[in-house]
């Protein structure tokens, strides 16, 4: 099986490091169901997203009520449709899916009066990473550059006191063990949920933040993992200790379509070219980089119908559930996205999930466009045809009233 998330990685997996779960929690309130899942992958396609959301309207959930999250560690099997980024295997796919259904439907049986308690705590896992240089941004640590330090944490109790589940958010990619690393694992974000559960927060889910531009402050070995995770368990259970009861309310989760502009891909001569060039060179001559735009030039030329679009119809979204806000996106959102919408929210009570209901790849804020960089530049060849568009940036916040 392969793994995902690093495209030089030699495939595939050779074992399993530790166990990783789809964990789900259900509610219900006047008859309307939600759920929300943390998954230990990298992302889901929509088309996946869709097949989930098909099954579980038998069960009376609707689309808007429903949340898939990626936790997006880089040590899990491949999932996601990538280049280069391992193969995924259509029976791995479809036990996970259907563990998933299974998960969100086992959940909804074990209901019980509850209430909320929500809370937030700084965190200092993250760093920036797009450090600028002579050459441009690079992709290295850059300590004055943007995070979102705040890490929210809700717990659902049940009446007499007794943790059901926590469910935490935090936007630091996982990230701490690298490509060469090639056991299945949880990253940092696992081992965080698993130390939680073993101290009596009941089922743990992470949901993953906006951090298409932050990485771990540590990162190489299995006890930086370790590590990451005590200073994301340290800040859950400060979170929790101030936490206030989520005001009686509604429970309900809401959609909202936009279409994102595109950037135009290069014209069929420039990819040919680029084709050329790197077909002149031997096999054992061509970097990464060839590798890579070997495939991409080769799909974009082929599949015009994905590759000279102007436009990708997606959709954010938000659960309430009292005043605690999860606002989505199905994207590698920048740290700024998540600072915009809960500035536009209740303070403390706002998580922001990104790899949510899919996965389209790097939304950058606008003025990283002219910073360049991975993110602008070079990802969007592994995860599709096309850059989306500077515009997006507005387009997007304005689904939330927070442009």
């Amino acid at each position: 099986m392969d793994l995902s998330g690093f495209g030089a990685r030699e495939q595939p997996s050779v074992g399993v490091h530790d166990d990783i779960f789809a964990r789900c929690v259900a509610l219900e309130q006047d008859g309307r169901k939600l759920a929300i899942c943390s998954l230990e992958i990298l992302g889901l396609d929509f088309e996946q997203v869709d097949w989930l959301r098909g099954e579980l309207a038998q069960d009376g959930y609707r689309p808007e009520n429903l949340l898939f999250c990626g936790t997006h560690t880089h040590g899990g099997p491949a999932v996601q449709s990538l280049r280069l980024c391992g193969t995924a295997s259509p029976a791995y796919e479809k036990q996970l899916l259907k563990a998933i259904v299974k998960a969100v439907r086992e959940a909804g049986k074990q209901m019980k009066e509850c209430r909320v308690n929500v809370g937030a705590a700084p965190c200092a896992l993250g760093v920036n990473r797009r450090k600028p240089g002579v050459t441009g941004t690079q992709l290295e640590p850059n300590p004055g550059g943007d995070t979102d330090p705040e890490l929210v944490a809700a717990q659902i109790r049940s009446f007499n006191g007794e943790p059901i589940a926590t469910i935490f958010n935090y936007a630091c990619h996982a990230v701490i063990l690298g490509g060469d690393n090639r056991l299945v694992t949880g990253d940092w974000p696992g081992a965080a949920m698993e130390k939680l559960q073993s101290d009596g927060f009941g089922l743990t889910l992470f949901l993953q933040g906006c951090c298409g531009d932050v990485n771990p402050v540590i990162r190489g070995t299995w006890e930086h993992r370790e590590k990451a995770a005590e200073m994301a368990v340290a800040a859950v259970r400060e979170a929790l200790e101030h936490a206030s009861d989520a005001a009686e309310g509604g429970a309900a989760g809401a959609m909202y379509p936009v279409s994102l502009p595109l950037l135009p891909n290069p014209s069929d001569e420039e990819l040919r070219a680029r084709l050329d060039e790197i077909n002149a060179l031997a096999p054992d001559q061509r970097g990464f980089a060839e590798w890579r735009d070997l495939i991409w030039c080769a799909d974009v030329i082929n599949a015009p119908e994905k590759s000279r679009r102007t436009e990708l119809p997606i959709a954010t979204g938000e659960l309430r559930i009292g005043d605690l806000v999860i606002a989505w996106l199905p994207a590698e959102a920048f740290s700024a996205y998540s600072r915009a919408i809960k500035a536009a929210r209740t303070p403390g009570k706002t998580m922001v999930a990104a790899y949510t209901n899919g996965n389209i790849g790097y939304l950058p804020t606008a003025a990283a466009y002219s910073e360049g960089g991975y993110e602008v530049h070079d990802a969007y060849r592994y995860y599709a045809y096309q850059m989306i568009a500077p515009e997006s940036e507005d387009l997007v916040l304005e689904t939330f009233g927070a442009a």
